[in-house]
């Protein structure tokens, strides 16, 4: 059977304007791995988030933490401030606009944090979710794994 892991509400979810920076975050406590996906509306070829990072910290301020820089986006990596270049649609995207971070919680600080800022001349939605694995205890109940229902093949 494959491990069941923890799924953290939504970190947040938003219409935001173009200057809106949202940021949400999620406790790791006794969990090694996270799984955050940031899922965002279609958008024309070229354009990306304005801000997209993971930042960790001892608190549950977002805005407050250390970046990671592995987990910092910009338009090219710099060496101490940017990780990865944020990844942007060559062509008009109609399934909207995905990223995943992997991140391993063990060197980090208990909160991940993540910021957002859209890139987009409009308004748009966008949401971010967790799923925490390797935890110290499996979860074995709808409620220890962060959802309303728990199915599982016996």
């Amino acid at each position: 059977m494959i491990p069941t892991g923890h799924w953290s509400q939504p970190l947040f979810s938003a219409t935001m304007a173009t200057t809106a920076t949202n940021a949400g975050y999620v406790d790791t406590l006794g969990y090694d791995f996270a799984e955050i996906v940031v899922q965002g509306p279609t958008h024309v070829a070229g354009n990306l988030p304005a801000t997209l990072k993971l930042s960790h910290s001892t608190g549950t301020i977002a805005s407050n933490g250390t970046d990671i820089e592995a987990f910092v986006g910009g338009t090219s990596v710099v060496s101490g401030s940017t990780g990865f270049v944020i990844p942007a649609s060559t062509t008009v995207v109609t399934s909207g606009y995905a990223v995943k971070f992997l991140v391993d919680c063990r060197v980090r600080e208990r909160y991940l944090g993540i910021q957002y800022t859209p890139g987009t001349s409009t308004s748009h939605e966008v949401a971010f979710t967790c799923n925490l694995y390797r935890g110290e205890i499996a979860p074995d109940s709808a409620a220890d794994a962060g959802v309303t229902g728990l199915i599982t093949e016996a």
